[in-house]
């Protein structure tokens, strides 16, 4: 199926807008724009561009140490967001 018959399929009632999104990301896979951009600085950083809720023009900036920790600690991270989500403030974003 292509792009355009989804969007046809869609356009007529017969799918609706979550399926039709569904459809075109197995087609199209998945956008570039949902994919952190990475650079060394020159002072050796990681430095994150293209991460909602981040400095457009300066991204995030970290020492690989820090970016090394919160991998290795990913799983308590996410059980520390499960546990609080009611707590959490969530930026909206269109």
């Amino acid at each position: 199926m292509t792009q355009n018959e989804i969007l046809l399929l869609l356009a007529a009632g017969k799918l609706t807008p979550a399926e039709a999104g569904e459809l075109l990301t197995k087609v199209n896979g998945p956008t570039v724009s949902s994919a952190p951009r990475m650079k060394v600085t020159e002072k050796g950083c990681v430095q994150f561009r293209g991460v909602p809720g981040v400095s457009v023009k300066f991204g995030a900036t970290h020492y690989v140490s820090f970016v090394e920790w919160v991998l290795d600690h990913a799983q308590l991270v996410r059980d520390f967001i499960k546990d609080n989500d009611a707590k959490l403030a969530r930026k909206v974003t269109a």
